[in-house]
């Protein structure tokens, strides 16, 4: 049965992802059942568990995590399954990634931890949650932009108050010598330029 662990190197195509793929909780039993590799990579380098991560099956996350999947896999930009997870807004997937040893503030190519793709994509259950178990509330990009930048650019003044509670520095400057005070003031954001104001945000920077 050459196809349920490899097919030659490194692993392109196996039984095991096309289950997780197509949700097939049984079928996935059955191959682990059988030593399938449960870290094998596909041509992309992700493992089954982005898949199931992909297809929000938690119960299949769980069983594959438990059978000694890496809570910590990345993809070919350093993109973790958590981070994924993240960015699709699965606050019960992140807990229990979390949970598994999966690691909060890892960095992708970009420098981009769990929690800033959480911000790009307005997820606030998960920015919480990823706070709450000690995510950098100062994440920054390589080029220098914050969390609290791409919240501000949002308009999300939600996200703000929460970062600005949880220690986000208020004048971080970005490669461009942008705060988030400049960002506010140019999207015409009256709420955040007076959240800002009021956290201490120089206004002559």
């Amino acid at each position: 049965m050459p196809y349920i662990r490899k097919i030659g190197q490194p692993y392109i195509l196996t039984a095991l992802y096309f289950a997780a793929l197509e949700v097939n909780f049984e079928i996935c039993q059955l191959l682990v059942s059988k030593d399938a590799t449960v870290d094998a990579l596909n041509s992309d380098n992700w493992t089954a568990l982005f898949y199931a991560v992909a297809m929000n099956q938690l119960y299949v996350i769980e069983y594959l995590l438990e059978k000694g999947a890496d809570p910590n896999a990345k993809d070919p930009k350093c993109v973790t399954v958590l981070q994924f997870a993240a960015v699709e807004g699965n606050w019960e997937i992140c807990q229990l990634l979390v949970s598994k040893g999966a690691t909060v503030d890892a960095l992708d190519s970009d420098n981009r931890t769990t929690f800033y793709d959480a911000m790009i994509e307005n997820k606030i259950h998960v920015i919480e949650y990823l706070l709450e178990k000690g995510a950098n509330p100062n994440a920054k990009n390589n080029k220098c932009v914050t969390v609290l930048h791409f919240a501000t650019l949002k308009g999300n003044l939600e996200i703000c108050e929460l970062l600005v509670s949880k220690g986000a520095t208020v004048d971080t400057l970005d490669s461009e010598n942008i705060t988030a005070l400049h960002l506010a003031a140019r999207k015409g954001n009256l709420e955040i330029c007076q959240l800002l104001v009021s956290k201490g945000a120089k206004i002559d920077v």
